[in-house]
This record gives C-alpha cells, structure tokens and sequence, in this order.
C-alpha cells in the first residue's frame, strides 16, 4: 500500500466500550442495543455508571450522541467545579459557556466570559483544575504578564508541572474523539 492508498482509505472508528473521565473520577461502561428506530436515538446513563445506547450502533450515529452527553455532563460538573474555585480563589467570572473546541482547552475573554472546552472531563482531576484556575486569572490578568503566572503559581503550586504535563495532555482523550 504506498501513502496515496493510505491517505485515501477511510478511518475505521470503533464504538467505545466505554469512558473514562479522569476528572470526575468516574468510569462509564457503554452497552449497545440496536433498535429498528429511525428516530430519536437515547444515551441512557444507569446508576451503576453505564452508559445504555439505544438505536443503531454505528459510528455515525452513536459518537454526536455521546458527545452530546458529554458535553451535558461537563455544564454540570465543570460550572460546579469552576463556581466553586471563584469563591474561593475570590476570582470572579461573568459566564461560563462548555464548548467543543479542537485545539483550546479553555479561553477567557476581556468581558470575563470563560469558555472550556467538554474534553476536559478526560484529563486527570489536577490537569483539570490547573485550566480552570488558569482561566480564572485571566479574570484579573487578561494577558501572560509575570503578575498573571505569579497569580497562578500562587494558587496552583504545582503550576510549572502540570504546564508540563499539558504538553501531553491529549494522550488522555480517547481516539474517536481526537478525530474531531
């Protein structure tokens, strides 16, 4: 097969089997139940932390599901977490939007306005938490000034590491998600 075949060959993506999100420390196991429904297909999350997909189980069809789950998942887990570290860190925010971004991790505008990325729930609890404090200085360093990273070693210690381990950091994220 010479680079022209390859390139031109379609990407097979396997279903998941299941998920792990590193920052809520939770693993998901996903079962697939294909149905006859041309309609609504479900992602149903049971309280045994599986992940039910009911409707045709390809690749097509399944992975906007899980995402959309996903990024469900993360308004609620990340708003929390985020809220949480702006009254304490007293680093105050004026909204919060979960998005899909392919090459931020999150963003900060000069309106104060924080945008993080779903992918987040992926990475290690402390990766996720250094990007949210990272953010949150932006709301009173809107730059990479000394005073910013000063701010944020301050309040993440471990800062210059997990800077680190960002490098890195979308090793964690599954294949059917680096694809797009």
């Amino acid at each position: 097969m010479n680079l022209f075949e390859i390139f031109k060959s379609p990407v097979r993506t396997k279903l998941p089997a299941g998920l792990e999100l590193r920052a809520l420390m939770q693993s998901f196991e996903i079962h697939y139940l294909s149905t006859q429904t041309t309609s609504k297909h479900q992602l149903i999350e049971n309280a045994n932390q599986q992940l039910t997909f009911l409707g045709k189980p390809k690749p097509t069809v399944v992975l906007p599901v899980l995402t959309d789950w996903l990024i469900k998942k993360a308004r609620k887990h990340l708003s929390l977490w985020i809220h949480r570290l702006s009254v304490e860190k007293n680093l105050e925010f004026t909204g919060l939007s979960i998005r899909q971004q392919r090459t931020l991790w999150g963003s900060c505008t000069a309106a104060k306005r924080i945008n993080l990325n779903y992918k987040l729930l992926f990475l290690p609890a402390d990766l996720t938490e250094h990007i949210l404090l990272h953010e949150l200085c932006h709301t009173a360093h809107f730059n990479h000034s000394r005073a910013f990273w000063d701010l944020l070693k301050k309040l993440d210690p471990d800062c210059h590491r997990h800077r680190h381990q960002l490098k890195t950091a979308h090793e964690f994220l599954p294949p059917w998600i680096k694809m797009g």
